[in-house]
């Protein structure tokens, strides 16, 4: 069963989106989990690896930062990898973004995954993108257009094919806004 992670370190807007995504996989036959830890920098390749090992083979984990709202529930999670991927990252100023991450449990997922967690001891957590970055080159990785992530769209606004809607970067009191204004 494809599953879906948040962490809860930004609760209200984790709250906020828990109904939605509960359903989203429910409609969907995913698991919705939600991480009671930390899940800052190289701890979200923990929680990735841990659904990994739960998962069935080529089953997809997907994890989505809680400032992030699943806006097009009519959309599979898991078409982020069709085509044959085996990851896949939106990309912000030509840098992979980490806060969704869209994971097939293959092998070569669950290498790329843990040659994340190993660098968690050498690589600061200000460098997290830049380190994945680094290793794509390895990799099935697909650098997803902005409606699988569109967390940089002007104006709190979205485009109509936008999947999944996020507010990294900005206040919290934007983000709490923008959500509201999503969910309606």
């Amino acid at each position: 069963m494809n599953t879906l992670i948040q962490h809860d370190t930004r609760m209200p807007l984790l709250e906020m989106c828990e109904a939605r995504h509960q359903r989203y996989c429910r409609q969907h036959g995913w698991n919705y989990v939600v991480s009671r830890q930390a899940a800052k920098g190289w701890a979200r390749f923990s929680l990735i690896l841990e659904a990994m090992d739960e998962a069935a083979a080529g089953e997809c984990v997907v994890w989505l930062d809680s400032d992030s709202l699943i806006v097009r529930p009519d959309v599979d999670l898991s078409d982020a990898l069709r085509g044959g991927f085996d990851m896949g990252m939106t990309s912000y100023m030509n840098h992979l973004n980490t806060a969704a991450i869209y994971v097939r449990n293959t092998p070569m997922a669950k290498a790329f995954i843990e040659r994340c967690l190993d660098a968690a001891f050498s690589v600061p957590e200000t460098q997290v993108s830049f380190f994945v970055e680094g290793l794509v080159q390895d990799a099935s990785v697909r650098r997803l257009g902005p409606e699988w992530d569109d967390w940089y769209g002007a104006g709190g606004t979205r485009e109509q094919d936008t999947i999944v809607r996020s507010w990294h970067g900005q206040s919290f009191a934007a983000k709490v806004a923008g959500m509201r204004k999503e969910i309606g």
